[in-house]
C-alpha cells in the first residue's frame, strides 16, 4: 500500500545520501503501471496508459485509461519478452518484496516472472496475512519451488521491549497460552462501563506518546459508542484521582489529511471550462486545483482547445488527487487515532487500545492473526476492552480465542 511506501522510502533515505546508491520504492501496481507505459508499444498500445479510478477500461483520444486488472494482465505479457527481462536486470539488480503473504492472483504472477529477470528478495510472515483462510497462495509458491529460505521469527517483534506485549503476541502465534504476564484486559457489558473503562486510559497514556484506538471494524455500536463518548467529560468515582474531570478528547482525533473532494467540485462550474475558468481556480491557491488546472491548459495549449470538457476535467481532478492522497500528503501522527486492524498494518504507535466488538466473524486462526496484528502495533503498553456479556475474565478465558491470552485461575 502507499501508506507502507511512504514510510519506506523516508527509512531508506540513508540509502541513496550515504551510499549514493538508487534506491526506489513503489507499489507493484506503480511499477506495473509504469513498465506497461515503457513497453505498450509491444502490445501495439500507442496511447498513454493510466488508471481508470472507477475500474472500467476506456479510450479517449488522447489516452487510455485500463482498471486495474487489465494493467496487471497486460504487464504479466510485457513481462515474458526477453528484451523487457533484459531490462528488469540492468534498471533492478535487486528488487526486495516486502509483505509479500498478502501477495496472490495476477500479483503472484508478477512478482514470479520478476523471479526470472533479476535477484528477488521476498520478506513475509503467513501469520499477518488478514484472511481467514488458511491458505496462503504466496507462501504456497514459495515452499514448492528451491528457494533459499531464512527464518527470522527468533528474532520476535523488533517494534517493543514490553514483555507483557512480546508474552501476549507470542500466545497468539503459537495458539497456546504460555506463562508469563499478558496485556491488560478487560470485559465490558455496556456503553458507558466501556468510557469509564477507555477514557481513563487515554488519560493515563496520552503523555507518553500517540495512541490507536484500533478495532477489527468500526461499523459496530460498540465501537460507535465508545468513539461518540469521546466528545464527553468523565468524572473518577474512586482511587486517587476521585472528583477529578477529564475529557473530551474527540478534539484529539487528528485528520487523516486526504483531499475532501466535495470541498473542491464546490468551486468548478458544471459546463466545459476555459481558460478564464481554470485561471480563476488557480487563483484559489489549491495545491491540486493548481495541478489539474495547470495540466488542463497545457493540454488545452497543445491540442488548439478553447474549452476542456467538464467530465475531462473532474478525470484530471480524481487523477490529482489520486496522486496527491499517495505522493505528496503527508503522514500525520496525530495524539489520538481511530483505525481498522487492516488499515493499522505496517504503523506503529506508542499505545494501543483494542475494542474488540460481538460481531467479529471467522474462525480462531483468523481472530488471531487480527488480534497479532493489533497489539504488535504498539511500543510502548497495549490494553484489549472486549465487549462481553459478563465482566467475569474467567468467562473469556473459557473462550477458543482469550484463553490463549487469560491466564485461568
Amino acid at each position: 500500500m502507499h501508506g507502507s511506501r511512504k514510510r519506506l522510502d523516508s527509512n531508506l533515505k540513508f540509502v541513496n545520501n550515504d551510499f549514493k546508491v538508487k534506491c526506489e520504492c513503489s507499489t507493484i501496481d506503480s511499477f506495473a503501471l509504469n513498465i506497461l507505459n515503457r513497453f505498450r508499444s509491444y502490445l501495439d498500445l500507442s496511447k498513454p496508459i493510466s488508471l481508470n479510478l472507477d475500474g472500467a477500461d476506456s479510450e479517449g483520444q488522447f489516452e487510455i485509461q485500463f482498471k486495474l486488472d487489465t494493467i496487471h494482465n497486460n504487464t504479466i505479457k510485457i513481462l515474458k519478452y526477453k528484451s523487457v527481462k533484459a531490462f528488469i536486470s540492468n534498471s533492478y539488480p535487486y528488487i526486495i518484496i516486502d509483505e509479500f503473504q498478502d501477495c496472490d492472483g495476477t500479483l503472484l504472477e508478477i512478482v514470479k516472472l520478476l523471479t526470472s529477470s533479476t535477484n528477488v528478495l521476498i520478506a513475509a510472515d503467513p501469520f499477518q496475512q488478514l484472511s481467514d483462510s488458511e491458505e496462503c497462495e504466496g507462501m504456497n509458491w514459495i515452499l514448492e519451488n528451491d528457494f533459499e529460505i531464512f527464518d527470522l521469527n527468533d528474532g520476535g517483534v523488533k517494534r517493543t521491549k514490553n514483555n507483557k506485549i512480546l508474552n501476549t503476541a507470542t500466545c497468539l502465534r503459537k495458539g497456546e497460552n504460555i506463562e508469563g504476564e499478558k496485556i491488560y484486559i478487560t470485559a465490558s457489558v455496556s456503553k458507558h462501563l466501556t468510557a469509564a473503562i477507555l477514557k481513563p486510559n487515554i488519560h493515563y497514556n496520552i503523555g507518553k506518546g500517540n495512541i490507536a484506538i484500533i478495532s477489527p471494524t468500526k461499523k459496530s455500536n460498540f465501537v460507535k459508542d465508545a468513539i461518540a463518548s469521546l466528545s464527553t467529560t468523565y468524572t473518577f468515582k474512586n482511587g486517587p484521582n476521585k472528583g477529578r474531570t477529564i475529557g473530551p478528547y474527540n478534539t484529539l482525533l487528528g485528520s487523516d489529511g486526504y483531499a475532501n473532494v466535495d470541498e473542491l467540485l464546490i468551486d468548478i462550474p458544471k459546463r466545459p471550462l476555459n481558460k478564464l475558468d481554470l485561471k480563476k481556480l488557480k487563483a484559489k491557491n489549491n495545491f491540486i486545483l493548481n495541478r489539474c488546472c495547470e495540466r488542463s491548459l497545457k493540454k488545452m495549449t497543445l491540442r488548439n482547445l478553447t474549452e476542456v470538457p467538464y467530465d475531462e476535467f473532474i478525470y484530471t481532478l480524481n487523477q490529482f488527487i489520486h496522486t496527491h492522497d499517495n505522493f505528496y500528503r503527508k503522514e500525520r501522527i496525530s495524539k489520538l487515532t481511530l483505525t481498522t486492524i487492516h488499515a493499522a498494518k505496517n504503523r506503529e504507535f506508542d499505545t494501543v487500545i483494542i475494542l474488540w466488538p460481538y460481531e467479529v466473524s471467522g474462525n480462531t486462526l483468523y481472530k488471531r492473526k487480527l488480534l497479532y496484528n493489533a497489539i504488535t502495533r504498539a511500543k510502548k503498553n497495549a490494553i484489549l476492552i472486549v465487549q462481553n456479556k459478563t465482566m467475569d475474565l474467567q468467562a473469556l478465558a473459557n473462550d477458543d480465542l482469550f484463553g490463549l491470552i487469560i491466564d485461568k485461575e
